[in-house]
């Protein structure tokens, strides 16, 4: 199991899914300040504002992509050491039963 597997898993059983709003802009711009090189594929942007209302399983895969894509520019470390130090009122959070849930105002992958 790679050490992003592993973190994501220790989160998913704490309840936690992803960063919670300002926090997981933060880790965006740790990631893209230490990166070494930016090229290929762009950061992917966190699910917050608008993305909000996606499900804590969206959620969790958008933090993969972009935990991928620190690996890829050689800044993991500093993006892991960022999140491991976010105390977990700073996380979004699911009881589980919710994890594959989009807000209830969106309907088939619309906002009504």
């Amino acid at each position: 199991m790679s050490e992003i597997e592993e973190f994501l898993n220790e989160i998913k059983n704490k309840g936690l899914s992803s960063p919670a709003g300002m926090h997981w802009d933060r880790l965006r711009k740790v990631i893209l300040k230490y990166a070494k090189n930016q090229e290929g594929e762009k950061l992917l942007n966190p699910l917050i504002l608008g993305g909000a209302m996606a499900s804590h399983a969206a959620k969790h895969e958008r933090l993969l992509d972009q935990l991928k894509w620190a690996e890829q520019h050689c800044c993991l470390q500093e993006a892991l050491t960022y999140l491991k130090l976010l105390s977990d009122d700073k996380w979004n959070k699911s009881t589980g039963s919710d994890w594959n849930e989009e807000h209830p105002w969106v309907v088939d992958g619309d906002i009504t």
